[in-house]
């Protein structure tokens, strides 16, 4: 429809792409879309054939690599007529040997059994099948007549040495090899065990189009969905050129243990990857895994336990260092941040994300000038890389403590001209607060008073944004957390906020 698969295919290295559209006008709609699907219509490598699919597959011979189906429309006869017993016989005839059939399937398009009767249909087609859940509501299904492996390796190669590729996948934040197995979920045998036993979608008897015209509306099918969950498999055992090593592949899947837990927030993935590091023997990776994935599920104690239990096994684990002070750090129990941190920071001296929690801890302490050379070394070693704007912010409250003026006001000064460019926050009302204090000890008594009306003003535009939000979405009485309950650092203020005073 709008050209972007077929753009996004022409990013490869490819001899030849062939689209089969139907609709002349849809082909000619794919030009007003040039601003995503870069331009695939002006590519030489592209064929543009007006046809129904499964007609001219049937009048053309043609063997492919790769057979693509971007979209799923049961509901259309000649989108029924592709997902059928019969038409999955035939794009597997148009394979070449060992070639792939890449299927979406849009799971809120359909009822559930109209979901299945597909998935049957697919999965009986092909003896090696693996399933992606590319986004809430969509899976991509793998077929072909070889095993299929996840060749780490390769995926790697591709990213690095393509870069328009890279590019396309980081629109869909997936810059890595890691995020793209993080969508892994199901192989042939899941599902089978998903689709369960009952009719297949056929020529003779299309039941995916029946139910899908006779219910024709978004569909929640919150049963499928929670069945692709409980019959996920483990990613490891399909991936293959992942380290030359037993080190080397420990490494990587600790790597990849962390992308389950950052972006996806997938704790089963995260704990499969775990248990095969515990195979391995590599006892500190996996009990790191194990802390954070406690964590994430809410066991406070469970985290503290692996994380303290993996300093027993190795002291100098950064890892655990940095999570245990960071958790102590914005739980406020600076005393206990402090230490961890600090041998993180001595340990690891370039890494900015180390210095930079260490310098908040510092400062919380009351520890200005100790805190200013902590933080001021932060951006030097982010470089162009990462972001650490509320450097200036904290550099500026432990200047303007240290009565050294000029350096309080470049720096909250710099700070504020970055933060108009955001969204607003409780922060930005506290800068211009101080910068007013720091205005008056400078004698600057007029941009002390426009300072402090900034802020007036910007504490207006909070309450009445904060107000307007209140009347939309009142707070539900289920969700207020009672005084005293536990929470986890997802919970709790961002990193960089204001630090209560020592």
């Amino acid at each position: 429809l709008n050209g972007v698969t077929a753009g996004a295919n022409l990013r490869h290295p490819v001899s030849r792409l062939t689209v089969i559209e139907r609709e002349r006008s849809v082909i000619q709609a794919g030009e007003a879309f040039a601003p995503f699907n870069d331009v695939p219509h002006d590519d030489p490598r592209l064929r543009v054939v007006e046809d129904t699919a499964r007609a001219r597959l049937l009048a053309d011979r043609q063997e492919y690599d790769v057979i693509i189906l971007a979209t799923t429309e049961p509901w259309l006869a000649h989108g029924s007529a592709l997902v059928t017993r019969e038409a999955y016989g035939l794009l597997r005839s148009r394979l070449t040997e060992g070639g792939i059939l890449a299927q979406r399937i849009q799971i809120t398009s359909m009822p559930d059994p109209a979901c299945r009767a597909i998935l049957r249909a697919f999965d009986a087609a092909f003896e090696n099948v693996l399933a992606f859940r590319i986004s809430g509501e969509d899976l991509l299904l793998i077929g072909s007549s070889r095993p299929i492996g996840l060749d780490v390796g390769w995926i790697r190669n591709v990213l690095g040495s393509q870069t328009a590729v890279l590019e396309d996948l980081q629109r869909a934040l997936v810059p890595t090899a890691n995020e793209i197995l993080n969508l892994f979920r199901l192989d042939h045998e899941a599902i089978g065990r998903l689709a369960a036993e009952g009719p297949v979608h056929d020529d003779d008897r299309a039941i995916a189009e029946a139910l899908a015209v006779r219910r024709l509306r978004i569909h929640d099918n919150p049963e499928l969905l929670e069945g692709i969950e409980t019959a996920r498999v483990p990613v490891v055992p399909w991936l293959r050129n992942y380290g030359a090593t037993p080190q080397d592949q420990a490494d990587y899947l600790y790597g990849l243990a962390k992308s389950y837990l950052g972006l996806a927030l997938d704790t089963a993935g995260a704990r499969a990857v775990a248990d095969e590091l515990q195979r391995l023997g590599v006892q500190v990776k996996a009990r790191w895994v194990l802390g954070e994935i406690a964590l994430q599920e809410g066991s406070i104690d469970g985290a503290l336990k692996e994380w303290n239990g993996v300093l027993e096994l190795d002291p100098n684990s950064l890892d655990a260092l940095f999570s245990l002070g960071t958790w102590y750090l914005d739980g406020r129990d600076f005393w206990r941040a402090e230490p961890l941190l600090a041998k993180a920071a001595r340990l690891h001296p370039d890494t900015a994300a180390v210095r930079y929690h260490y310098g908040r801890t510092l400062f919380s302490m009351g520890k200005n000038r100790e805190a200013i050379a902590e933080l001021s070394e932060v951006e030097r070693l982010a470089g162009r890389r990462e972001q650490y704007p509320l450097v200036k912010y904290l550099v500026g409250l432990a200047a303007h403590k240290l009565k050294r003026e000029m350096e309080a006001k470049e720096s909250l000064e710099a700070y504020l001209e970055w933060a108009y460019t955001q969204a607003l926050t409780a922060v930005e009302l506290d800068a211009h607060l101080k910068l007013a204090e720091v205005y008056d000890a400078l004698d600057r008594r007029l941009d002390a008073h426009q300072e402090r009306q900034r802020g007036d003003d910007l504490r207006r535009r909070l309450a009445a944004a904060a107000a307007a939000q209140a009347a939309t979405q009142p707070p539900s009485p289920e969700a207020v957390t009672p005084p005293g309950a536990a929470t986890s650092p997802a919970a709790t203020p961002d990193p960089g906020a204001p630090p209560t005073e020592p």
